[in-house]
């Protein structure tokens, strides 16, 4: 069995590697008080550079679970996300709504992708 841990933060490692599986804890976008549309291409730009750093790449993600501070905005989210991934590579996917942990963040996802 191989872990391996990137990016320490305040209590969790940002990325736990485990054999071939990646696992991102969750991405909040690093400027609150934007758009959700905006905060939404942030984390997945940010979804980008850790899965790059960990050695895979967004076409071999697995899972994404998506928190959002509000459905009714939902469309703005998938905006980002429709721009951000092709069809053909779109990995499973769930969104539900949840309170934000701070004020001014919009959404919060979290990632699993296959290593290689």
């Amino acid at each position: 069995m191989t872990l391996t841990r990137q990016e320490y933060g305040v209590r969790a490692h940002k990325t736990v590697i485990h054999n071939d599986t990646v696992y991102l804890a969750g991405m909040i976008a690093e400027t609150p008080f934007m758009s959700m549309k905006n905060q939404m291409a942030e984390v997945l730009q940010q979804m980008c550079d850790r899965l790059e750093r960990a050695g895979s790449s967004k076409d071999k993600l697995i899972m994404v679970n998506i928190f959002c501070a509000d459905m009714r905005r939902v469309g703005e989210l998938n905006e980002a996300w429709d721009a951000w991934i092709e069809p053909e590579i779109a990995p499973a996917r769930a969104c539900v709504e949840g309170r934000m942990s701070r004020p001014g963040w919009e959404v919060e996802l979290t990632a699993v992708a296959a290593l290689d």
